[in-house]
């Protein structure tokens, strides 16, 4: 037992030395860069110079977007929220409605064609034909269909 408490009071011994050693070398590291570094009492024209300048020219300099991004614009883009927006729906939605949610400004009737047949072709949209009195719809057509595994 009492090799044990020794090798315990050498440890303990151990650790309270070199603690001390790394708070000293802490303090040490610390006074180095915090102590001012010397300059030179002439102005150079060198490195610091062209630094300075590049640092001030591009402080002046403001980057924004363009007015026109077109953001959300594109066919494709307009696809993908239609999708999202017929993934939140439990029954199958017309057309109209899909163009009404896509709030697209300016439209004309070359992009309302174009936007149905993309739709219409898509393979996660589900298109119901017209039957009778009710109107052709379209509904999210998910991986695992449920009626699927009814069966």
């Amino acid at each position: 037992m009492s090799s044990l408490q020794a090798s315990m009071n050498a440890f303990r011994g151990e650790l309270s030395s070199s603690a001390s050693r790394v708070s000293n070398q802490r303090r040490t590291v610390a006074a180095q860069s915090v102590a001012p570094t010397p300059r030179s009492s002439t102005p150079s024209a060198g490195h610091n110079d062209l630094k300075r300048k590049r640092q001030e020219s591009s402080q002046s300099i403001v980057y924004s977007q363009p007015a026109d991004t077109d953001t959300g614009k594109s066919l494709m883009t307009q696809t993908f929220y239609v999708v999202d927006y017929l993934k939140g729906k439990d029954k199958p939605v017309t057309f109209d409605d899909i163009w009404r949610h896509l709030s697209i400004q300016g439209a004309d009737a070359q992009t309302y064609r174009h936007m149905l047949h993309i739709i219409k072709e898509h393979a996660k949209v589900e298109y119901i034909p017209k039957s009778g009195s009710l109107p052709e719809t379209f509904r999210f057509r998910p991986i695992h269909d449920e009626w699927f595994n009814a069966l």
